[in-house]
C-alpha cells in the first residue's frame, strides 16, 4: 500500500507488497498489521507489515 507522499505517483494503486511464508509457517499466522504513521509516511513509498505467529517450540 503506497504512502501519503507516493498515492499521486502513477501505478500507485497497482502496487502490491507481500509478506512470504511457507505453507507450515503461514499456518500458524495469527495476526498482521499494516503500519500507518508519519514514521511510515517519512521513510518509505510503502508501508510496513508487521505479522505475527505463533510456533510451538
Amino acid at each position: 500500500m503506497p504512502t501519503v507522499a507516493y498515492r499521486d505517483v502513477e501505478f500507485a494503486t497497482k502496487r502490491y507488497d507481500y509478506l512470504l511464508a511457507s505453507k507450515a509457517l503461514a499456518a500458524h499466522a495469527t495476526s498482521y498489521q499494516v503500519i500507518r504513521n508519519a514514521v511510515a509516511d517519512a521513510a518509505s513509498d510503502h508501508y510496513p507489515v508487521h505479522a505475527t505467529f505463533e510456533v510451538p517450540l
